[in-house]
């Protein structure tokens, strides 16, 4: 039970790493505006795009999902909609 647990867990992470790389690869957010707009240490952000998701605590790991989703729903429409697609199929 504790593996599933575990795995649903790094497969949130995996998933907000990857809305993390858009908006710092598509849209030319900062890492550090990212880490300002969440009240988080820039390496909280940099271990997060790195995978190093047990050196984040919990508490500034929602506060980033909370920061990259709101900001990917408003950027979304502003991406190709091939981009989006493309984004949907990898996660696949």
């Amino acid at each position: 039970m504790a593996a599933l647990y575990l795995s649903a867990t790094e497969d949130k992470d995996l998933e907000l790493a990857g809305f993390l790389g858009v908006l710092i690869n598509y849209h030319r957010l900062s890492q550090q505006t990212i880490a300002k707009m969440s009240g988080v240490e820039v390496m909280d952000v940099e271990n997060l795009l790195q995978g190093r998701y047990e050196m984040i605590s919990e508490s500034a790991k929602y506060r980033m999902a909370v920061t990259v989703m709101s900001l990917r729903f408003c950027l979304k429409e502003s991406e190709p909609k091939d981009y989006r697609i493309s984004l949907k199929r990898s996660r696949i």
